[in-house]
């Protein structure tokens, strides 16, 4: 996704060149730049994480075996249409201001705080988390962000595409550009409960004996904060 906003940038920089729009191609970089920065962020972490030992002996258990290139080859076509649908916002952002669309400013500069919040929680989230396992490798997260909600990470995720979307929509969109947008939004959100209804199967069988697991777990939402969704497993905790 940061190749696609990379293009967008290189495709319209005689938008970002001209004078007469200078606020608006100020916003359209800082578009830009959270969602290449969000991607390489991301990236880096993965990889970073992938080598700790502590991360690789806890996966052991859930590890499985290459997919064929029957499978594999169809899911990197859904991959890359996932990231140009999420990046569908930044091309509507860019478009309205070469076709000198009116554009609302307020909601353009929400739709990016929004974005900025979600990044900020994601890359808060995955530091304390790996700084918290690096320490107790055998014990769940509960610290810091975590007190709040139990998946930060993901709720962060969220949010970066929510508000690429409303700064997309700060102007009129055309209708093939806001369908790619919507549907880059829904697949994340899609991708990102079906990864939290992983994750908190796994803590169930990882720490469901544990009683303060338990308590944490029932007190905290597991994805988005104040809102009273506490399991998305159908699994009852093992005393139950």
């Amino acid at each position: 996704m940061a190749v696609q906003a990379i293009i967008v940038l290189v495709l319209y920089r005689d938008v970002i060149m001209d004078p007469m729009n200078r606020v608006n191609a100020i916003l359209l970089v800082c578009h830009a730049a959270i969602s290449i920065t969000y991607a390489i962020r991301l990236a880096s972490f993965i990889i970073i994480r992938s080598t700790r030992a502590s991360y690789n002996e806890s996966e052991k258990p859930h590890s499985y075996p290459l997919p064929r290139l029957s499978v594999l080859l169809p899911m990197i076509v859904m991959c890359g249409c996932i990231y140009f649908f999420e990046t569908s916002p930044l091309l509507a952002h860019a478009r309205s201001i070469k076709m000198h669309n009116p554009i609302n400013i307020p909601i353009r500069v929400l739709g990016l705080a929004i974005m900025f919040t979600g990044f900020l929680i994601e890359s808060i989230a995955d530091a304390q988390k790996s700084a918290f396992k690096k320490e107790n490798p055998k014990l769940f997260c509960s610290t810091g962000i975590f007190r709040m909600v139990r998946m930060p990470n993901y709720f962060g995720e969220m949010l970066v595409w929510s508000g690429s979307l409303v700064a997309g929509f700060a102007s009129k969109m055309e209708v093939p550009i806001m369908v790619s947008s919507i549907l880059g939004v829904a697949s994340s959100v899609f991708i990102m409960f079906s990864a939290a209804a992983r994750l908190d199967k796994k803590q169930l069988d990882n720490y469901g004996n544990n009683p303060d697991y338990l308590e944490y777990r029932k007190k905290t939402p597991v994805l988005i904060p104040f809102i009273p969704l506490y399991s998305l497993t159908s699994e009852k905790p093992k005393d139950e």
